[in-house]
């Protein structure tokens, strides 16, 4: 309620007090300015911010060099607060048949986060208590109008298993159905095993998000189905190990689970692979094998040709050895004599020329030319 100019001249004010060395007119015009600051009058009912941070429900008893005594409503205590956390309380009359529509905690939170304030609805009587600065009062009671004259209530049946479908992973899936079609959906809390749904909005909001919940419904019922196998047959769908329900499942694409008490077998996953699982678990039942391949509809893929065969050429004498007069030539022909055909066995005595057409494989050594031997042998001898 501070117009700008009021602003202006209490800063110069106070300039000039701190500067001209009065530091008690100072104080007390800061204590005036807290005290014109506070939109609470005393005696009134407010919100004010206990020491451990939370909001709760006092009386404005008396503010003094910026410090509000409130009482507290639900305690019977008094305390010391600043007049910063202290925010006004009004009251809002809400229509009979409008109650039940504001009891609901997931629109009263979207409320108050569209304008910031803080709601509360009386038990008592059909009033509804807002806190907040005096422009976020008007706001939200221009929404509140709006919405009682517009809004409204649908219950949907979901089955609590199907339950997660509406919710999604963190509720993701809950939040883009509220931001695509406009509405708001209450979900229960689990430990109540309730089956409904409420949907709160406009007309038309809530046609829309009743269509997408029936479709995201519809097509859970076309992927899950239960089979009902014989209870001395589940030992041949599970297999060793788990061996035969691992491979149906990579060959459907498709999620079994098996219970042992009711000899049922849940089925999940896309219509296709529900129903190839399904032909493969009749199969297993039937006594016929499991085909090899995964059943696919893409086309298979061709086998890789086997590498041909490397054909080496010939090896070509370089350009020396084709040389005769080179050194390699005539060391191949040296060492490139007539192989022996016969062994001869000579015996000992001095050594006999070798025949006319006879060679000698191992020739006979030398007597003159052998090693004399070391000095450790001849010790030994």
């Amino acid at each position: 309620g501070i117009n700008a100019e009021y602003m202006g001249t209490l800063s110069e004010c106070l300039f000039f007090f701190r500067h001209a060395g009065c530091p008690s007119q100072a104080s007390t015009l800061m204590a005036t300015a807290k005290e014109v600051t506070c939109a609470v009058a005393v005696g009134s009912r407010c919100l004010a911010k206990y020491e451990g941070g939370g909001w709760y429900e006092a009386t404005l008893a008396s503010i003094e060099n910026g410090v509000a005594e409130v009482n507290w409503t639900d305690y019977d205590e008094v305390s010391h607060v600043s007049v910063n956390d202290v925010t006004p309380v009004e009251s809002m009359d809400i229509p009979e048949d409008k109650v039940a529509l504001l009891k609901h905690r997931v629109l009263l939170d979207r409320l108050a986060a569209d304008t910031l304030t803080m709601l509360k609805l009386e038990d008592a009587a059909p009033t509804l208590m807002v806190a907040g600065s005096r422009a976020r009062m008007d706001r939200l009671r221009s929404k509140v109008t709006d919405v009682l004259a517009t809004y409204g209530e649908e219950t949907i049946h979901i089955p609590q298993d199907k339950m997660g479908l509406v919710v999604g992973y963190q509720g993701m899936q809950k939040a883009n159905i509220q931001r695509d079609t406009g509405v708001l959906i209450e979900i229960p809390p689990k430990e109540q095993l309730r089956e409904d749904v409420i949907l709160i909005g406009t007309e038309e909001a809530r046609q829309k998000a009743k269509s997408v919940v029936e479709q995201l419904l519809d097509k859970a019922a076309k992927g899950h189905r239960i089979l009902d196998v014989p209870l001395e047959k589940i030992p041949l769908i599970i297999g060793a190990g788990g061996a035969t329900i691992k491979r149906i499942e990579q060959q459907s694409r498709a999620k079994l689970d098996v219970s042992r008490e009711t000899n049922a077998l849940t089925v999940r996953g896309s219509e296709e692979a529900v129903q190839r699982a399904a032909d493969m678990v009749q199969d297993i039942l039937e006594g016929r094998r499991l085909p090899v391949s995964p059943t696919s509809n893409e086309p298979a893929a061709r086998p890789n040709p086997a590498p041909a065969a490397t054909v080496r050429p010939p090896m070509q004498p370089s350009a020396v050895e084709a040389d005769p007069n080179s050194y390699a030539a005539r060391v191949k022909k040296e060492f490139s004599g007539p192989v022996p055909t016969k062994m001869v066995t000579k015996a000992p005595g001095p050594a006999a020329a070798p025949a006319e057409n006879e060679t000698e494989a191992f020739p006979t050594p030398d007597a003159s030319k052998a090693p004399l031997p070391s000095k450790r042998g001849a010790r030994k001898q």
